[in-house]
């Protein structure tokens, strides 16, 4: 078995579990109004996905993060495209930890005996917004990312060792080379 990376290197294997969770979670929310009998249940697994979202997107940030801090020199384009991915991440976090607020109050009030339909409907239209925008601004922050792996060159390191991280040799990153 291969040796686990350093933290530095962990960001690329961790940042895809909260993707898939957070975009995954949308399914027991809609099963929920399918079966409406069992909505509690349906949007209590909905809240646990983006739970477990949430805490990845945490961990996300904080090896990316450390990812940043051994990104040896690089250009002003590369830079700044390092800055963007991360206030991007740091985003939908954020949007992450709003949305899971959001299913918790609308799986509270879809589990209550006694249902209250005026509040159920107008709870499940703002959790829903809540979860598109975040998801868009989620598709966002994965680009910036693949911009710059594919783009850049960037790669957190892979092994055990932190090596620094930069573009390699003779790549384009937007730059006069004067």
């Amino acid at each position: 078995m291969p040796p686990l990376p350093s933290w530095e290197g962990l960001h690329p294997i961790v940042v895809h579990f909260p993707i898939a969770l957070f975009l995954a979670a949308i399914v027991p929310a809609a099963l929920a109004m399918v079966f409406r009998k069992r909505a509690g249940t349906w949007l209590w697994a909905s809240v646990l996905m983006i739970a477990m979202a949430t805490a990845g997107a945490f961990l996300a940030v904080a090896t990316g993060e450390a990812a940043e801090d051994i990104v040896g020199p690089t250009s002003q384009a590369v830079e700044q495209a390092i800055h963007e991915h991360e206030e991007a991440g740091e985003m939908v976090r954020n949007l992450f930890l709003v949305t899971l607020g959001l299913a918790v109050v609308l799986a509270a009030l879809a589990s209550r005996e006694k249902r209250d339909l005026r509040l159920i409907g107008p709870a499940a239209v703002v959790m829903l917004g809540s979860w598109v925008f975040a998801s868009i601004r989620l598709a966002d922050a994965a680009h910036q990312g693949g911009v710059l792996v594919h783009v850049h060159g960037i790669h957190a390191p892979l092994g055990t060792g932190g090596v620094p991280i930069s573009s390699p040799a003779g790549r384009h990153t937007g730059e006069d080379d004067d």
